[in-house]
């Protein structure tokens, strides 16, 4: 059976069961009408409007691309049963009404802490207070949870705001927030990497990206640069900063000079060396 080309596939009607809206957003790539294809393809099939090879082709196409897929998530935190229930700290999750769900990961995340021996006090009392914090804390303010936008909030920041400043809470915020500073990645040195994008210049060198960075650095640790310290051997190195820089660039001329001197005298060696070479097969 003979297979029509992508282009001149039909356009919407009520034989390949897609609307005209559903074709439109199919074409700019919409991922909420994968569902709808498949109705359109099976429709297709069914008419004989495409034939096997085309389907099948596309079955393998969509087969090979899941694996692909799967296989990203070989390396990645997701795979591992304590991160898998770590949505009993999402606020939106807390907000749900089935409270069974989330004191069921919370004791599963508990269970394994305390096997790796990173939990110290009482399980039950840990639990028990889980449970109180979403009575007393979640339901009233359930509207705020249940927005919790994760794209613009932080999770660390909202339940810092609503635990740690609640002592009753005071243990509950340790274990949350041993929670949230496991390692989940390579994302902090990927950071990195965007900052020194961000500080790029053609003319900077290697020594003048890393004593950017370590200023940068520094102004984070402090809170910006109304809360750097100026103090006398601060107000010293920078009075030296010039004599230092001289000092450097004649560093750089020796080196540059020595190389040079270096590579000249190499040149004369092994100009000697080959007359030795030519001199050896003159006399045999």
């Amino acid at each position: 059976m003979r297979t029509q080309r992508a282009d001149h596939c039909p356009r919407p009607s009520a034989r390949t069961g897609l609307t005209t809206k559903e074709w439109s957003e199919a074409e700019s790539g919409s991922p909420s009408l994968y569902a709808s294809w498949g109705r359109g393809l099976r429709d297709l099939s069914t008419l004989k409007t495409i034939g096997q090879k085309t389907l099948l082709l596309f079955k393998h196409t969509c087969k090979k691309c899941l694996v692909l897929t799967v296989q990203k998530f070989e390396k990645s935190p997701l795979k591992y049963p304590l991160v898998s229930h770590f949505s009993f700290l999402d606020p939106r999750e807390m907000a749900c009404k089935d409270a069974g769900v989330r004191i069921t990961k919370f004791r599963k995340a508990l269970t394994y802490l305390v096997h790796a021996h990173r939990v110290n006090e009482d399980c039950d009392e840990l639990i028990r207070l889980y449970s109180q914090f979403i009575d007393e804390i979640v339901l009233p303010q359930s509207s705020q949870f249940s927005h919790f936008d994760p794209y613009t909030d932080r999770v660390d920041t909202f339940l810092h705001d609503r635990m740690s400043t609640q002592k009753p809470y005071e243990k509950l915020w340790r274990l949350c927030r041993q929670l949230l500073l496991l390692s989940h990645g390579q994302a902090s040195v990927e950071r990195g990497f965007s900052i020194n994008r961000q500080i790029e210049d053609d003319n900077l060198s290697e020594d003048l990206y890393v004593a950017q960075r370590c200023i940068l650095d520094h102004l984070r640790a402090v809170g910006g640069t109304k809360n750097v310290t100026i103090d006398k051997p601060l107000l010293m190195s920078v009075g030296g900063a010039r004599q230092r820089y001289i000092k450097h660039l004649e560093d750089m001329r020796r080196k540059r000079d020595d190389k040079e001197k270096n590579t000249k005298r190499k040149y004369v060696l092994d100009e000697i060396e080959e007359l030795k070479m030519k001199k050896k097969k003159t006399e045999r």
